[in-house]
This record gives C-alpha cells, sequence and structure tokens, in this order.
C-alpha cells in the first residue's frame, strides 16, 4: 500500500496516510486538505516525470553526459517549487516523504545549498537508484511503460482537478491568448496543478475534434 508523510508544509505540521483507491479529505478552511492532495499528485506524476526524462534521453545527445537520476531529480525540484511555491518561506525540517511500495520511496527535504539556504534534497531508495540504471535502456516503448506502472504499483496516470474546474475547462479555448498576453514571471507564477491540468483539457479536447 502506497504511503505519504508530511512534515512542517503549510498548514501541515506533522501527516501520515495511507494511499487508498478512494478517499475523501473534509476539514476546515486552510486546514490542509488541497496540501495533502497537491502532495499526493506531485509524488503520483514523477513516474510520468521519469518517462519524460528517459525519451528526452533518447532524443537529445547532449542528455547523455547526465546520469538519468541526476535528470530526474533536477525535474522533480523543478515540479515541487511549481507545485507548493517558493521553499526560502518553508519551515527548515520541511519533509514529504512517499513510499510507492516496501523499498520504493522518494524524500523531500531541505538543506543548505548554493543556490539558496532553503535547497531542495531529493533522495531516492536504493532499490529506486537500481531501477533507474536498468530502466533508461528499454527500447520499446510498450515495454517501458509496462515496467515503469509495475514498478512504480501504478495502474494508470494521475490527474489534478482543481477547483472551479468548469471556468478552467471553458478558458482553455482563449489559453493560447492568454499565455500570449503573458510575460515569463506571470507564466511562472501558474500554479503547476491548473496548468497541467489545462494542457490536458487541450489534448482531450484536439482527440474529440479528431475523432
Amino acid at each position: 500500500m502506497q504511503s505519504l508523510r508530511i512534515h512542517n508544509l503549510g498548514p501541515i505540521k506533522d501527516f501520515q496516510l495511507d494511499i487508498t483507491e478512494f478517499m475523501v479529505f473534509t476539514g476546515k478552511q486552510a486546514s490542509g486538505k488541497s496540501t495533502v492532495a497537491k502532495a499526493i499528485f506531485f509524488f503520483k506524476n514523477i513516474p510520468a516525470l521519469l518517462n519524460t526524462e528517459i525519451r528526452k534521453g533518447r532524443m537529445e545527445k547532449n542528455q547523455e553526459k547526465d546520469s538519468l537520476k541526476s535528470r530526474l531529480i533536477k525535474s522533480v525540484r523543478v515540479n515541487f517549487v511549481r507545485t507548493f511555491g517558493s521553499t526560502l518561506d518553508m519551515d527548515f525540517d520541511m519533509c514529504l516523504e512517499y513510499y510507492y511500495v516496501k523499498d520504493v520511496s522518494i524524500r523531500v527535504s531541505l538543506t543548505d545549498g548554493p543556490f539558496s539556504p532553503n535547497y531542495l534534497r531529493i533522495n531516492l531508495s536504493e532499490q529506486l537508484e537500481r531501477f533507474l540504471t536498468d530502466v533508461g535502456r528499454k527500447t520499446s516503448e510498450e515495454i517501458l511503460q509496462h515496467e515503469l506502472r509495475a514498478f512504480f504499483d501504478q495502474e494508470a496516470d494521475v490527474i489534478y482537478i482543481p477547483a472551479g474546474r468548469s471556468m478552467l475547462t471553458l478558458l482553455s479555448n482563449q489559453l493560447g491568448y492568454i499565455y500570449g498576453t503573458m510575460d515569463d514571471i506571470q507564466k511562472k507564477d501558474l500554479d503547476y496543478c491548473t496548468q497541467n491540468y489545462l494542457e490536458l483539457i487541450l489534448k482531450l479536447k484536439s482527440f474529440f475534434w479528431l475523432h
């Protein structure tokens, strides 16, 4: 069974949860419900990030100088900030840890780093590191997808549907215009979960238009 632990992130001080197929969160406003939901999405989205890095490594020769592990950690670090915001205002002992199966886990915490006093440290379990040395060599996309799903015990891709989803779906028609009028700072401020959902809606619309 997959499990999540959160320590000192936003309104959450110490929290542990076993991830089941169906869960309902209830609670007062600003009690941490969205933080928990985003944390689940963040970790369950990592297999998709890994798949992207493997495919990029195949297509771009300059990716070969960086190991798959280092590229994945960079991607996880970027997506953490895009999902939860800047780490500068976070408690230094902040920590998130997620277990996909026994001995397969990812831990996110803060440390003093070269670029920031609250630099993200990403720790991968030994079994996950060993998996990364082998999975990048898979040449068949079908085999790769099967092994990723089996290893992370995840049968389907995860989707985060933000609040106000009906309005977001309608606004996706104007996404090109909105993006065109936004500067780089505004684009970076766009919540990753919201952006992910909008991109999914755009892909689905194209599918229905073609079929």
